[in-house]
């Protein structure tokens, strides 16, 4: 299995249960198709460089996770559906 980290920015109007069900949901995912979840490092509610979706701030997080092509695909997927999220960036961990 290769290490790969995402990156997501998550809505800011979200209470923290509902952050932490994305959290969740996400690292589900990840263990569903095969992978294994890292650790998450959640960075909070931080200024966007731009608005998206007129939103100026964002909750940023970032999950570590290895895995195949399947849990990328997957991921990416669930991803792209969930209206919660503004941005995403799933790269290789060159660090692992």
């Amino acid at each position: 299995m290769r290490a790969y980290e995402v990156v997501y920015v998550l809505t800011p109007d979200l209470e923290e249960e509902q952050v932490e069900e994305k959290h969740n949901e996400f690292k589900s995912v990840i263990e569903r198709y095969g992978g294994a979840p890292g650790e998450i490092d959640v960075w909070g509610k931080r200024r966007l460089a731009y608005e998206i979706d007129d939103y100026q701030e964002g909750i940023y997080a970032l999950r570590k996770f290895q895995g195949e092509n399947q849990v990328l695909t997957e991921l990416e997927r669930s991803l792209k559906m969930d209206e919660s999220i503004l941005r995403y960036l799933i790269a290789r961990d060159e660090d692992a």
